[in-house]
């Protein structure tokens, strides 16, 4: 496998199919300056975007393969408090 890329840059999406020839990824200095680069385009660090997998993008830089992957919300975090409004449960017994 391709060494793991460190980087200072966002990463904020990756938008992937069967073909990892044909996804998307999205990435900025920010989250909020984050734009859709397409396989081919270069992106933010002088690589290019070589393809793209569910859980990761490849990136070639001069010839050289090199991996990210997309940083994961903990799961516990999302499912700690499952009606933040409080009140009755909307849908009790399940």
């Amino acid at each position: 496998m391709p060494p793991k890329q460190a980087c200072s840059w966002c990463w904020t999406g990756i938008i992937a199919g069967k073909d990892p020839k044909v996804g998307f990824a999205i990435v900025g200095e920010n989250a909020t300056a984050a734009k859709v680069h397409a396989v081919g385009d270069n992106v933010p660090g002088g690589a290019k975007l070589h393809s793209v997998y569910s859980d990761r993008v490849l990136l070639d830089r001069n010839g050289h393969l090199e991996y990210l992957t997309l940083p994961r919300q903990n799961s516990a975090a999302l499912n700690a408090n499952p009606n933040p409004g409080g009140g009755a449960d909307p849908e009790p017994g399940l």
